[in-house]
């Protein structure tokens, strides 16, 4: 064999031996059990830390206990579309349930408003209330209002009651996040949306969706809109596994 191909198979070989198909760009590292913290990450135990996110965009959290936020009251969404969430969260399989956000002055809504370029992986959202009103561009997810990050393996279960006058904006809701890609996802639920005025998209997985694989959702979507056509409605039914 000449030398120059066998130059070249070894460094190929010695490629796939260092990366052996795991992701280099946005990789999420494995968790050994629900309570180990990964090397590099920090530990969200409690309502307090997980809302504490926001003063670090680009730390690495880790999940690692359920978190109740029924007496939190209203959920301010962590990033937003000036300083948008950088880093990473792993669910670690945890729960956070009881989130509620009630307003009518915000562009970004979910448990994250805005996410860019890290990863959300392995949680369930559980009972999750959104209730908003505005006039202008609406993004609106259980996770996510908007992300340029893939979602993987999380849930939502809950109610959203969207209300948008816009007249030049977009709104995109979805179960899981307004504009975004989720992978092995489900959504349970009702989401209702009324007069998207400049357009809309509604989805039990995204509103406006990369590619959503794996995925499924078993909800009540209802759109209401003055515009024949202005509500485009996505509803994957994909089974998990």
């Amino acid at each position: 064999m000449d030398k120059h191909v066998r130059r070249l198979l070894a460094v190929v070989l010695a490629a796939v031996l260092v990366c052996g198909g795991v992701r280099i760009f946005g990789a999420v590292p494995a968790v050994a059990a629900k309570d180990t913290l990964p090397d590099g990450f920090i530990g969200v135990y409690t309502a307090q830390d997980l809302y504490d996110i926001r003063n670090n965009r680009f730390g690495n959290y880790c999940l690692m206990d359920d978190i109740n936020l029924a007496s939190w009251g209203n959920w301010e969404p962590i990033g937003t579309y000036s300083e948008p969430f950088q880093g990473m969260l792993l669910g670690n399989g945890h729960v956070i349930q009881n989130l509620s956000i009630q307003s009518d002055n915000i562009d970004y809504a979910g448990l994250f408003g805005v996410v860019n370029g890290s990863a959300i992986h392995d949680f369930v959202l559980k009972n999750v209330s959104i209730s908003i009103n505005n006039s202008g561009s609406l993004y609106v997810g259980g996770i996510a209002g908007y992300s340029l990050a893939t979602i993987t393996q999380c849930g939502v279960t809950g109610n959203f009651n969207i209300s948008s006058s816009s007249s030049g904006g977009v709104v995109a809701v979805g179960g899981i996040v307004g504009n975004g890609t989720v992978s092995s996802g489900y959504f349970s639920g009702a989401i209702t949306v009324s007069n998207p005025i400049g357009g809309g998209y509604l989805g039990g997985i995204a509103g406006i969706s990369g590619i959503s694989s794996n995925c499924y959702s078993r909800g009540t979507l209802n759109g209401e809109f003055l515009n024949a056509g202005v509500v485009e409605v996505f509803l994957v039914l994909m089974p998990l596994g």
